[in-house]
C-alpha cells in the first residue's frame, strides 16, 4: 500500500512540475541548452528496483517536456552491473549512461571507462548541487560524473519499544542494547572518524599510522561490545559479522544501524512505527561521523549520444528533478534544497559524515581488521599493527584525466 503511495506521489510531482520546467527559466537556475533538434536515443543502464525505477521513470516524463526529441531509454540490469559494463563498453557497446556507487570512481577512471565532464557543466550548473557531493565524483580537478543522491548510515528505531527521552545517548550506550547491526567497516567507519581518524597521509597516500590511537581505540570498542552479540547468538556466521535486521522487522530489538537505502523497505514493514534519526556521539564534540556515498550517474567516455546524455545529466542536477528523488524514503537528494521531511534525517547526518575517498585495497584491510578484532577475537593491538603495515603497502592508483 505504501509503495503504491509513493508511485501515486511520484506521478502527481512529475505532472505537477512538468509545465513549470517547460515554460519557467526561473524554476531552473541552469540556463536550458538549446535542444539536438535531432532525434537521440539515450541508453541508460541501472540496477535499480520497485520505488527507484518509479522515480526515474518520473524524471524521464518530465525530462521529456522539455527534450521530446530525446528518447531515454533505461535498462535494469540483472548481476553484477560494473562487470557489465566494463565488458560492454570494451566492446564498444555500452550505454551512453550508467549508475553505480561512487565507490566505482577510482577504477572506472584508472581504467578509463568514463568521461570527465569539463566543460559539460557550467559553474551555474555545478552550484546547484552540495560541494560535498561533488567530492564524491572528482578525481584532481576533473568531475567524472554527476551525484544524484546521496547514502550514509543512520538509526532507525521502533517507536512502540522505545520513547524519544529513551533514546541512547552516546554510541556506546546503542552497542550495549544489541541494536541489528552489520559489523564491518562501512557501518561502524564513523566510530573510527568520530575519533579523529584519518586514512591517508599528508601525500594522499593510504596510511593508518598518523591515526593509531584513533585505530586502537575504535577497535577496542568492537571488540568489547561482540560478546555481547555472541553470547546472544545474534549474530551470522560469515567472513564479516552481521546482526540481521529480521529482529528490528519483529520487534526484538528497538534500534537499527544500517543505510539509508533500508529505509523504503522499513517503511513498509514498521508504518508508523518507524522513526530514524542521527546515530549518537561517541562523547561531547564527537560525532558518529559516517561515511558518505553516492549515486552516480557516469557518463561512458565512448557514449554516442554524448551531447544527449548530457542534456539529461544538467536536467537531473535541477530541483525539480532531484524532488522526484527526494520522494524515494532514504534517497538523500545532492540538490538540499529538494530534500523531503522523510529524509532530513538523513541529511542531518550526512551533514555530520565525511565523503567516501578512493579506498580501494582500505576496505579490505579495514573490514579485516574489524573481523579480526570481533569474530576471530584477536587482541586488538596485534590486529592495529597488522592492519597499519597492510595499509602501508597500498599503492593506490593515480587517475589520468579524460583527454
Amino acid at each position: 500500500m505504501r509503495k503504491s503511495l509513493i508511485r501515486a506521489l511520484l506521478i502527481c510531482l512529475a505532472l505537477c512540475f512538468g509545465t513549470q520546467f517547460a515554460t519557467s527559466a526561473q524554476s531552473t537556475p541552469t540556463p536550458r541548452p538549446t535542444p539536438t533538434r535531432r532525434p537521440a536515443t539515450v541508453q541508460l543502464w541501472h540496477s535499480w528496483q520497485g520505488v527507484d525505477v518509479d522515480a526515474l521513470t518520473a524524471q524521464i516524463a518530465l525530462f521529456n517536456k522539455a527534450y521530446p526529441e530525446i528518447t531515454v531509454q533505461p535498462r535494469a540490469i540483472e548481476g553484477d552491473l560494473r562487470a557489465q559494463v566494463l565488458d560492454a563498453i570494451k566492446s564498444d557497446i555500452g550505454p551512453d549512461l550508467f549508475v553505480g556507487p561512487s565507490d566505482w570512481l577510482a577504477g572506472l577512471v584508472d581504467a578509463r571507462r568514463v568521461a570527465g565532464l569539463g566543460s559539460r557543466l557550467n559553474d551555474a550548473d555545478r552550484a546547484q548541487l552540495a560541494p560535498s557531493a561533488w567530492k564524491l565524483t572528482s578525481s584532481g580537478d576533473v568531475s567524472y560524473g554527476v551525484p544524484e543522491s546521496l547514502d550514509t548510515v543512520a538509526l532507525y528505531y521502533n517507536s512502540a519499544l522505545v520513547k524519544d527521552e529513551e533514546l541512547p545517548k552516546t554510541a556506546a550506550d546503542l552497542l550495549a542494547t544489541k541494536p541489528a547491526i552489520m559489523f564491518d567497516f562501512y557501518t561502524t567507519a564513523g566510530l573510527y572518524f568520530g575519533r579523529g581518524g584519518g586514512l591517508f597521509d599528508v601525500n594522499g597516500l593510504p596510511s593508518l599510522r598518523s591515526s593509531s590511537a584513533a585505530l586502537l581505540d575504535y577497535l577496542k570498542s568492537l571488540r568489547e561490545a561482540f560478546p555481547l552479540y555472541k553470547a546472544a547468538g545474534l549474530f551470522l556466521p560469515g567472513r564479516i559479522p552481521v546482526v540481521a535486521d529480521r529482529g528490528f522487522r519483529d520487534g526484538q530489538t528497538p534500534f537499527l544501524v544500517d543505510g539509508s537505502w533500508k529505509a523504503a523497505d522499513m517503511r513498509v514493514e514498521l508504518g508508523d512505527k518507524l522513526r530514524i534519526t542521527t546515530l549518537p556521539p561517541i562523547a561531547e564534540g564527537k560525532p558518529w561521523t559516517t561515511l558518505i556515498r553516492a549515486q552516480v550517474y557516469y557518463l561512458n567516455i565512448n557514449a554516442r549520444e554524448s551531447d544527449a546524455a548530457t542534456l539529461f545529466l544538467k536536467f537531473l542536477l535541477t530541483e525539480e528533478a532531484q524532488r522526484l528523488r527526494a520522494a524515494v524514503p532514504g534517497r538523500t537528494p545532492t540538490n538540499f534544497k529538494a530534500v523531503s521531511e522523510a529524509n532530513a534525517a538523513f541529511l542531518a547526518q550526512v551533514q555530520l559524515g565525511t565523503p567516501v575517498p578512493l579506498l580501494n585495497g582500505l576496505w579490505n584491510v579495514l573490514d579485516q581488521a574489524v573481523a579480526d578484532v570481533t569474530i576471530r577475537g584477536i587482541d586488538a593491538e596485534i590486529v592495529m599493527r597488522s592492519a597499519m603495515d597492510a595499509a602501508d603497502r597500498l599503492a593506490l592508483p593515480k587517475a589520468t584525466p579524460t583527454p
